[in-house]
């Protein structure tokens, strides 16, 4: 049975979330409903071919996410799966829609690929907030410390040891952004499940 264009998109867009269920190996990737219906999909459609004689396409397509071969065969198998039970079709169409909805195309094509934006930053302001706060604040306290030894240098008279004054306050700048950076990857593994 021929599919139309549109489900064969539906039937790739299905092969590419399979190859990043069975690359990922049920590791958490974006949060718990995404990986949930990650799960869920990859391991009707695995289980299905699996049944259907495509183990070791399987398995290449693990190794290998972009092997040509495996994916041919695993596709031809997803048609006639799909077309010959339309509950399994609907059920994988349904999760492959909503992973669409959330970026699951993004993860794919970084999973798969290897290119395009990292699907597993935080998309949480306050997180993203932080970090820049916290680069900021390391840089300035870099640049402070730096800028007191070298005005230190530049001044003529009694030669004095230690630090200058403002090298310390430019430390505990740098150590103070060094802290609101931690801080936000902290917050960034919370909002992730």
């Amino acid at each position: 049975m021929r599919f139309a264009s549109k489900s064969l998109d539906v039937i790739e867009a299905i092969l590419g979330y399979l190859a990043v269920f069975l690359v990922s190996g049920g590791e958490r990737l974006i949060n718990r409903k995404f990986d949930n219906a990650l799960d869920r999909l990859g391991r009707r459609a695995a289980d299905e071919l699996a049944e259907r004689g495509y183990g070791q396409e399987l398995n290449e397509l693990r190794r290998d996410p972009r092997d040509p071969s495996a994916r041919r065969y695993l596709e031809e198998g997803l048609q006639d799966a799909m077309g010959q039970e339309p509950a399994f079709a609907a059920s994988l169409a349904r999760d492959a829609q909503y992973l669409d909805k959330r970026g699951g195309q993004r993860v794919v094509q970084y999973v798969v690929y290897g290119y395009g934006p990292d699907p597993f930053t935080s998309r949480v302001w306050w997180v993203m907030a932080l970090a820049v706060v916290g680069g900021v604040l390391m840089f300035s306290g870099f640049g402070f410390f730096f800028y007191a030894l070298y005005q230190s240098s530049q001044q003529t008279g009694p030669a004095s040891t230690g630090l200058p004054p403002n090298a310390a306050r430019g430390f505990a700048l740098f150590f103070a952004g060094l802290v609101v950076l931690a801080a936000s990857g902290i917050a960034h593994q919370f909002t992730r499940r």
